[in-house]
């Protein structure tokens, strides 16, 4: 939100780009176009600008909140009795770093040749 702007019905946005869609859906780009083309959200161009309406989006919302709650019940709650102990975890893998580090500036470069001295 912008400094010193309050949210009010008065001065809620009707229309925002694809990128504030995007975020507003949490979904990429290709996805929200695949949305606009299935007809699920409405937009349109203003000259070379997409514009989506806030409103489509709300029903998307909306419409999917409802089959969720619908198709899915809510999941029970366990109790702390019932809940046995904890699935074993397989144990961590090592990786070795495949690319040598970059080494710090003033440090002498590294070769194969190079001894030790005690």
């Amino acid at each position: 939100m912008r400094k010193g702007t309050s949210v009010s019905s008065d001065h809620e946005r009707l229309l925002v780009r694809p990128r504030r869609a995007c975020h507003l859906l949490d979904c990429g780009p290709t996805r929200l176009y695949e949305l606009i083309g299935d007809g699920e959200l409405e937009s349109f161009l203003d000259g070379a600008s997409r514009k989506i309406t806030v409103e489509s989006i709300r029903r998307y919302i909306a419409k999917h909140l409802a089959t969720a709650t619908e198709t899915s019940p809510v999941p029970e709650v366990a109790s702390a009795d019932s809940v046995g102990p904890p699935a074993p975890c397989e144990p961590r893998k090592i990786i070795k770093r495949r690319t040598p580090r970059r080494r710090r500036r003033g440090q002498p470069k590294k070769t194969g040749n190079t001894q030790v001295l005690p």
